[in-house]
């Protein structure tokens, strides 16, 4: 089972890549080289997320791996330089 605050911040990723990216179910899935069974139950809290979702999230979209899992910064990573110099 899945974090309910970690659950409800996966639910707005899913939902910004289906009516913003325009992806339906079946695209997702694709995507991420889940089945759909797979990806409803990641979006219903009954599988964790993996790191390696989390990956894919992070090089597929631009969605912040911290955001989701701790609330933290952004949901959409900056474009272009992800890692400024000082």
């Amino acid at each position: 089972m899945t974090d309910p605050e970690v659950l409800k911040r996966i639910k707005i990723v899913f939902e910004y890549l289906k009516t913003v990216k325009k992806l339906n179910q079946k695209q997702l899935s694709l995507e991420f080289g889940l089945s759909e069974s797979t990806m409803t139950r990641l979006q219903n809290g009954q599988n964790a997320v993996t790191a390696r979702f989390l990956s894919q999230l992070k090089s597929l979209f631009d969605i912040s791996d911290d955001w989701v899992m701790a609330g933290t910064g952004e949901m959409l990573l900056p474009k272009g330089n992800l890692n400024p110099s000082v």
